[in-house]
């Protein structure tokens, strides 16, 4: 039986994900581009909400520590591995 996921394309919200505590799988679709995916649970709605809420503050050195991590990992999948 199978989970249901959430898939998006945005670093940015992914990154923020990840900042939260909320880890996606990476997967390359057809055309080479590379999808997060995000189990579905509460926590997750919660950080998209709060992603979503121009009041949201997050400690950016952090924020982007996450980002740039997730994007290394992007290419790296992208690129076949």
């Amino acid at each position: 039986m199978s989970k249901e996921r959430f898939s998006t394309y945005d670093l940015n919200l992914s990154a923020f994900l990840v900042f939260n505590g909320i880890f996606p799988t990476l997967e390359k679709n057809n055309s080479g581009k590379v999808i997060f995916y995000f189990p579905t649970s509460p926590d997750l709605f919660q950080a998209m909400a709060q992603f979503n809420d121009d009041k949201t503050t997050v400690n950016l050195s952090s924020f982007i520590s996450c980002q740039k991590a997730l994007r290394g990992q992007m290419l790296k999948k992208r690129d076949g591995g």
